[in-house]
């Protein structure tokens, strides 16, 4: 694939993945969040202009606001790759920090720069959950993050890969080099048949209705109940590469999940809430990363409109509609 660099990256549109594009600033200066309000960063080049291919997709309707210019405190020596924002959020950990890393198959760098962002001690968070699996994409290269204005010698800025809703398919550049690290790197390992549950989280609004009765159901399939937060990301990726069979409720572990399945892996996911939009973008990711057969379930009662100040509950779902369409497609 023939990747467009040296050019100035224009602005992005949240209907259109950009294409693979890499610019390369010499003496470029990184400034992270210094608010929560607008999450203003990115990267400026050397005559004080802003490089818009810097900017964040921080969630399904926002891009990350333009800072102010910040004279440098720190300096980088060495060419870097620069990787966005730092996050600590599962999902928005892969859709958010991992989508530039694919240009470490296209341009030579010292090492990896993500930006920091106040309340938030990501260096920790990215040594305890994240290191392990960030060294299998980039080769165990250096990674750093910027917690205040930074010169870099030279910054690595690639258009992201992969994001949210409209972005979810990936480009072609992404997706082969994802495939080709995670699974050159990571051996299968796990069982055959595996329901990825949500019945440990803390909160209500993350859980599926009526988890425990699902998992007893599926146990008497002979599925192994794998809870993901409890697994590093390569013991997760190594489950999902060895299953023949997968089920669970609609989230984060489907994208993560998408970048490993092996062909005819027969995966069902079963929505959970109503988030439409979130859940077709599972599915779409999954049909572009992967040649799994895949199946949408949609067991759950008809949208009823709750008061303001009632419980926050899963949002309740057919268990017994569930039970029969898990029959019909062959997973139970």
């Amino acid at each position: 694939m023939t990747v467009k660099t040296g050019v100035p990256i224009a602005s992005y549109s949240l209907d259109q993945l950009p294409p693979a594009l890499v610019e390369v600033l010499p003496g470029a200066t990184l400034v992270p969040v210094a608010d929560a309000k607008g999450w203003a960063c990115g990267a400026f080049r050397n005559d004080g202009s802003f490089c818009t291919g810097s900017r964040i997709r921080t969630g399904h309707t926002h891009f990350s606001a333009q800072p102010a210019f910040a004279d440098a405190g720190e300096v980088l020596e060495g060419r870097h790759l620069y990787a966005g924002l730092g996050r600590h959020h599962f999902g928005h950990f892969l859709l958010e920090a991992l989508p530039r890393l694919w240009a470490v198959d296209q341009q030579p760098v010292d090492g990896i720069v993500f930006m920091a962002r106040p309340g938030l001690d990501f260096p920790a968070v990215l040594n305890r959950r994240f290191r392990a699996f960030l060294d299998v994409l980039t080769g165990g290269l250096p990674i750093m993050v910027a917690q205040k204005p930074t010169r870099v010698d030279e910054l690595v800025v690639a258009t992201p890969g992969i994001g949210h809703l409209q972005w979810i398919t990936g480009t072609p550049e992404y997706r082969q080099f994802m495939r080709a690290r995670l699974t050159g790197h990571i051996a299968p390992n796990g069982p055959d048949k595996i329901y990825i549950s949500r019945s440990a989280l803390k909160r209500p609004e993350q859980m599926v209705d009526q988890e425990e009765r699902i998992e007893g159901m599926m146990r008497d399939a002979g599925y192994t109940i794998v809870h993901p937060q409890k697994l590093s990301l390569i013991e997760q990726c190594s489950h999902y590469m060895a299953a023949r069979h997968i089920v669970g409720g609609d989230g984060s572990a489907f994208h993560l999940a998408a970048l490993v399945l092996q062909p005819d892996t027969q995966v069902a996911v079963i929505q959970r809430r109503w988030r439409q939009n979130v859940v077709d973008a599972i599915m779409d990711q999954i049909s572009a990363f992967s040649e799994a057969r895949l199946t949408m379930i949609n067991p759950l009662y008809p949208r009823e409109d709750t008061p303001d100040n009632g419980p926050i509950i899963p949002t309740p779902l057919d268990i017994k509609y569930l039970r029969r369409a898990l029959n019909t497609a062959g997973f139970i």
